[in-house]
């Protein structure tokens, strides 16, 4: 049972890290593409 309960704790440990790692991944990639979004209409507008 204590056993149980250990390993229950080290698999949503590895879960929320796993999640967390993901957010950032989606975060870093979405400001990139917000940014060469900005960039192609700043581009446009000027020529």
């Amino acid at each position: 049972m204590n056993n149980l309960e250990s390993n229950k704790h080290i698999l949503t440990d590895l879960l929320m890290s796993d999640y967390a790692f993901l957010m950032s991944l989606t975060g870093i990639l979405v400001g990139f593409c917000f940014m060469f979004i900005s960039f192609y209409i700043v581009t446009n507008i000027k020529a």
